[in-house]
Order: C-alpha cells, then structure tokens, then sequence
C-alpha cells in the first residue's frame, strides 16, 4: 500500500520554477516603491504642512537609494564614471544638510540650503536635456533614459532641503519645476524599467502552466 502511494507520488513530479532571476526582480520592485514615493513628495510639498526632520531626512535618504538601485541595474550611464561619483556624492550632501546640527557647520548648512534651488534647476535641465536626447531614438537610448532618471533624482533629492513654501513667484516656480522633475522621474523610472526584459536564472526552463502539467500527468 505504502509503496503504490509512493510510486503514484513520484509520477506526480510538480516543481514550481521560477524562471526568472530574483536578484534584479527584488531591486526593480524596491525602485518602483522609492521613486513614487519620492516624486510624492515633491508634487505635494506645496499643499501639505512642511514635513518633520526625520520624514525629510526618509525621503533625500530613498533620493540616493533609488540613485544606487539605477545604478544597479543600468548597463552605464552616459557619462565618466568620475562624474557618475561625483553626481553620487552630490546626491548625497542633502541628506547630511537635513541631519546636521552642530551649530559650528551652521554656516554651512544655510549655505547649502541657500544653494539648493539652484541646484534642482540645474539637475532639471540636465535631466530635461537627457530626457530630450533619449526619446527620438526608437528605441530610446537606455544610457541616455537612465543617465536622465539620475539627474531628475538629484535634483529631488536637493529639494528636500529647500524651502518652497509660500506664494513669491520664485518659490511658485521652483514648486513647478520641482512637479515636472517628479513625474518626468516617475514617468522614465517605469518605462526603463518595465521595458528591460528580466534576465532569466541560469538553466531555468522555459515557464510550464503549472495547472495544465498537472491536469496532463493524471
């Protein structure tokens, strides 16, 4: 009885596969979550109360994440690899400005805020310019689509330590660039993303309906 129950088990060889390398798979899902919600912030920064220290802090710390999971996943950017440090690093100084309280870098700090603006619209015409040169291309410039994202995602994270709120036309400006840096971000985050095949795992075999196999075996 036992040895027919076995031999009936064994002809019922039901292995799930996933045929798909879940390295890249886990780091696609942790960008797509980062940047929503970074361009999140930017969108609704103007109509919310100003955020707290550690919120802030949260979102420049998801603004270099989702630059490194890019990174990560991207097959180059279009430009030197010392700049490509360099734009990490720059990504990077908002974070400590929003942590910082020691009151001998307060001169620093103010500086950097005072700075801040003009950064985000640097990084968005960089962005803009790369996102620009990406799209006529069919299709578009992967180095080029991703060398983009990262532009728009420093500029983001730069805004994080300014001080948009209020109705002058310079801050209602630096809201409307920051709004188009956010979705131009999410908008070329999901196409780059979602467009890239997922690598397949070593020696996987092709993907079985798992429901047809078994319903064939009996």
């Amino acid at each position: 009885m036992i040895t027919a129950l076995v031999t009936a088990y064994q002809g019922h060889d039901h292995v799930l596969t996933v045929p798909v390398s879940i390295g890249p798979l886990i780091l696609r899902v942790a960008l797509l979550t980062a940047v929503p919600a970074i361009a999140g912030f930017a969108v609704l920064r103007g109509f919310v109360p100003e955020t707290g220290r550690a919120a802030t802090a949260m979102v420049a710390a998801s603004a270099v994440g989702a630059i490194v999971l890019e990174l990560m996943l991207s097959a180059g950017l279009a430009l030197p690899p010392q700049l490509v440090v360099l734009l990490l690093a720059l990504s990077s100084a908002p974070l400590w400005l929003v942590l910082s309280r020691d009151e001998r870098k307060a001169k620093v700090v103010a500086f950097g805020r005072a700075c801040a603006p003009w950064i985000v619209v640097a990084a968005a015409v960089a962005a803009f310019v790369a996102f620009g040169r990406a799209w006529p291309v069919r299709p578009p410039s992967e180095p080029l689509m991703h060398t983009a994202i990262v532009f728009a995602l420093t500029g983001l994270s730069w805004f994080t330590v300014c001080r948009p709120a209020g109705a002058g036309p310079a801050r209602v400006a630096l809201r409307v660039v920051a709004t188009a840096l956010a979705l131009a971000a999410l908008a070329g985050t999901a196409y780059a993303i979602t467009a890239r095949p997922l690598e397949r795992a070593a020696g996987s075999p092709p993907a079985i309906n798992a429901t047809t196999a078994y319903n064939g075996s009996d």
